[in-house]
This record gives structure tokens, sequence and C-alpha cells, in this order.
């Protein structure tokens, strides 16, 4: 069954043992009040239903995803350091400070621990050796949540997020949306 957020009706006289809450931070209240909780409460009847919520996050604070991941496990994916071993997550922030605008192509990430430059073609025997770690394990039992975002996908290179990133730089409505789409990061309003 397809429900729409924006119908009261189609979120009520249901009950759902599994469901998938699609572009959650996009959901906005509807005529009969918070579509999310009305979403929730079709799977109240089971004691061990399944609720995945899925969705880049938007604009913080009140953000829906960015609200719901930091209520739960927060597990992150750790990669090794092809060069020293110490296991960290590839953070924006890393990646960021390493951009050269003159030299995209050339983008990396630093280890935290040993400061050697993590290259594109290091990504792959680290994603191989890589791990989920939560930071609030206690929740793991009742909610899981998990971020992970564009640098780790094959499918993108290292050099497209710089240049997507330098394009986007500046301006307000185009950083929102890297920061969105790209490094699934909530925009600062």
């Amino acid at each position: 069954q397809i429900s729409g957020a924006n119908s009261p009706a189609s979120l009520s006289q249901v009950t759902m043992r599994r469901q998938v809450q699609d572009d959650l931070s996009k959901w906005e209240t509807n005529a009969a009040g918070d579509p999310e909780t009305q979403a929730d409460n079709r799977s109240r009847a089971h004691e061990f239903a399944k609720i995945l919520k899925i969705s880049t996050p938007l604009v913080s604070p009140g953000c829906r995803i960015s609200r719901n991941f930091l209520a739960g496990s927060q597990e992150e994916f750790h990669v090794p350091c092809p060069h020293c071993g110490h296991r960290h997550t590839l953070d924006w922030e890393n990646f960021v400070a390493n951009i050269d605008p003159e030299a995209p192509e050339k983008s990396c990430f630093t280890c935290p621990e040993c400061g050697c430059e993590i290259r594109e073609h290091h990504r792959p025997a680290m994603l191989r050796a890589g791990e989920w770690r939560a930071a609030n394990p206690k929740a793991k039992r009742q909610h899981r949540s998990f971020y992970i975002w564009s640098a780790y996908s094959l499918l993108q290179s290292f050099e497209t997020i710089a240049r997507e990133w330098l394009k986007a730089k500046g301006d307000p409505a185009s950083e929102q949306t890297c920061l969105n789409d790209t490094a699934g990061i909530a925009y600062e309003a």
C-alpha cells in the first residue's frame, strides 16, 4: 500500500507491520497534524514492527531525519587509514579542508591520526575493511540509525564531489543542495 504524507485519510484505518517512510525530511504537517507520528501509529499494533525512515536531510533546526538519527544509535561507517590503520569516518569538513580550487582532481582526505593523504585509489580497500560503529550503542536495541554520504560511494569520484562544492560555494541555495544531496548534512539556517 502506498500512502501520501499529505493525506491524513491515507494514514488512517490501516495497520502496517512494516513500512518505509521515504523522503521523510520533506514531510509537512497535514490537516490532522504530524504525518510522521500518524504513520508511526499505523504500526503500533505490532510489537515487532519495522519502520524504515529514509531521507537526505534538509534544513536544521527542524529536520526530521536529523532528529531521528540523533535519537537512534548514530552509526557511521569507519574505515582504516591505508597508511597507519587508524579507523575513522570520512568527514565532510576533512574533505573540504583538502580541496585545492586550482586542482580539484587532487582532492583527498587526511588521516586524523597520522596526517597522511587518503586518495581515491585507497577507497575500495578501505570500504571492504570498513565497519559500522555506534556513537549511541544503548539505542541499538530499540532504534538504529545510520549516516553515510557520497564519499563512500564508488559511483562518485572525489574530484566530482570537490567540483560540485566549488561550483556551489558562495550561493546559499546551491550550498544547501550540495550539503543535503552530496554530503548528507542538514543545512544550518
